[in-house]
C-alpha cells in the first residue's frame, strides 16, 4: 500500500534521528510519509535559520525508490533528493552506498529469493538498515490502487531477521504483528553505538552482529521456521500463491 500502519512511526524516527545519516534511501516510498519525517528531523528540527528551512539549505541526501509511478505526486518530488522509478531488484545494485536504508512494507511483496537477495545487497551497501515488515500469517493481500505490485508474495517471521536487532513488535488494528528490526553493519565502527541510544521496547531479539553462521542461510532459516511452527502451531507454505 502507499500508506502503512502508524504504530512504528515514533520508533523509526527515533532510530533515524539518533543515527544522523547524511545519506538515506527509502525503498517503497508510497505516499512519502517517511521521506517527509526524515527530512524534517534530519534537516529542519533543531535549526532556527530560515536559510536552513528552505530546500536550498537542506544538507541530507534522501533518495527514494518507487515501483508504481502513479503514487509519485508533486510533494514527493519536492521532499526527496532523487526519485528512482522501477523495481528495487533492478535499481538497488546500481545505486550508491548509503549511511541508512529504510525498507518498510516492501519485502512481503517480493518473491522469497528476490527478498533474500535484496537483504544481502542492503547489508552490504549501508551502515544501517531499518526493516518494517508484517510478521506471521493472515497478511494475504492482492492488488490495490490499480497496482498489482501490492500483492503479498512471501511471509516473514521474527526468526528471519536474526542478523538484526529486534526493536519492536507492534500490532495493527486487526491484531496482526508488524516487526521493526535494525541491522548495523559491523564494518563501520560507529554503528555499534546506536543500540545504546535508541528506544527498544519489549523483548529484544538475538543480535548476530559480526557473526557468520556455519549453517547455510537457507537451511538455517528453514530450521528456525520449523522450530517456531512447532511451538506456535504455524505450519504451512512460506510463499503466497496468488
Amino acid at each position: 500500500m502507499p500508506t502503512s500502519d502508524y504504530s512504528l512511526i515514533s520508533s523509526i524516527v527515533d532510530i533515524v534521528f539518533k543515527a544522523k545519516p547524511q545519506t538515506v534511501l527509502d525503498i517503497g516510498i508510497g505516499f512519502g510519509k517517511y521521506g517527509f519525517l526524515f527530512r524534517e528531523y534530519l534537516d529542519i528540527y533543531g535549526h532556527t535559520s530560515l536559510d536552513d528551512y528552505k530546500k536550498s539549505g537542506w544538507k541530507t541526501r534522501i533518495d527514494g525508490i518507487e515501483i508504481y509511478e502513479p503514487y509519485v505526486l508533486e510533494h514527493q518530488k519536492f521532499l526527496y533528493s532523487n526519485l528512482y522509478i522501477g523495481d528495487v531488484c533492478e535499481l538497488l545494485p546500481k545505486l550508491d552506498d548509503y549511511d541508512l536504508i529504510f525498507i518498510g512494507d516492501v519485502l512481503e511483496h517480493l518473491p522469497q529469493k528476490a527478498g533474500e537477495t535484496i537483504i544481502k545487497i542492503m547489508k552490504r551497501k549501508a551502515k544501517y538498515v531499518i526493516f518494517a515488515v508484517p510478521l506471521g500469517r493472515s497478511w494475504e493481500q492482492f492488488g490495490a490502487f490499480g497496482n498489482q505490485n501490492e500483492t503479498h508474495r512471501t511471509e516473514y517471521f521474527e526468526c528471519d531477521f536474526s542478523f538484526a536487532k529486534l526493536i519492536k513488535i507492534s500490532q495493527e488494528e486487526e491484531g496482526r504483528d508488524i516487526g521493526l528490526f535494525l541491522y548495523t553493519n559491523p564494518s563501520h565502527h560507529e554503528t555499534k553505538e546506536i543500540l545504546k541510544r535508541i528506544n527498544i521496547e519489549g523483548k529484544n531479539g538475538i543480535s548476530f552482529h559480526g557473526f557468520t553462521p556455519s549453517i547455510p542461510y537457507r537451511i538455517q532459516r528453514k530450521l528456525k521456521i520449523f522450530t517456531k511452527a512447532i511451538f506456535k502451531g504455524n505450519f504451512g507454505l512460506r510463499q503466497f500463491k496468488p
